[in-house]
């Protein structure tokens, strides 16, 4: 799976199993409103290629931010009009909920799923710190799969890229499955999931998506 971020991309000519995880709009939540910012830049693919509507969830925690259920419903009424409109069968959630927003998480996530049925496939991303043995409030969720995003790690980056690069796993069963790497790891990250996503902090150049599905053959 390859990630298109906000700018133009042109994935045409993808082989059959890898798809594109594309972008689709960002939520900004501050004070009570929620403010919603679809994609504006093009993306072109090929007819018939896998494609996963990514929503990008933020919080400005600026004294005022509420996260009420009011909040919630208008946040999760925000993310089913995405999804209709860009017309995918799956959908990845991709917020940093702080510990004191975890409560609201796990309430929005489930509410998507009341809201789209058992059937669409919903995945989200994930802090590593999420993924530690004693770190169950994953465990819970209405979701396909969590994806541990694997670069930018901050504090505690040097114990799993290290962990990562001797073959080990995380400890949440959750965890194990799917991963979240930079395009610039994927000769030591790549193979061992069941699916792996790639983000490229630059454009996608018809030489750098082959040298990354080259790592995959």
């Amino acid at each position: 799976m390859l990630w298109a971020w906000e700018r133009a991309s042109d994935l045409r000519g993808l082989p059959h199993d890898a798809g594109v995880a594309f972008l689709a709009s960002t939520i900004t939540l501050v004070g009570g409103k929620v403010e919603v910012w679809p994609r504006f830049q093009p993306l072109q693919l090929t007819p018939g290629t896998f494609r996963m509507a990514v929503i990008r969830i933020r919080t400005i925690p600026d004294g005022r931010l509420s996260l009420t259920v009011k909040q919630r419903r208008a946040t999760v009424d925000a993310i089913v009009d995405t999804v209709r409109i860009v017309c995918t069968d799956a959908l990845q959630l991709d917020f940093d909920a702080r510990a004191s927003e975890k409560s609201f998480y796990a309430a929005l996530i489930r509410g998507v799923r009341e809201s789209l049925g058992p059937n669409r496939f919903l995945s989200i991303t994930a802090l590593v710190s999420w993924c530690g043995a004693s770190s169950t409030w994953l465990n819970t969720l209405p979701v396909d799969e969590v994806v541990p995003m694997t670069f930018e790690m901050g504090s505690g980056a040097a114990a799993i890229e290290t962990m990562l690069r001797s073959g080990g796993n995380f400890d949440n069963p959750r965890c194990q499955d799917s991963i979240g790497i930079s395009s610039r790891d994927v000769p030591v990250r790549a193979r061992g999931y069941r699916r792996v996503y790639v983000f490229q902090y630059d454009d996608w150049t018809e030489a750098l998506v082959g040298s990354v599905l080259d790592r995959f053959r």
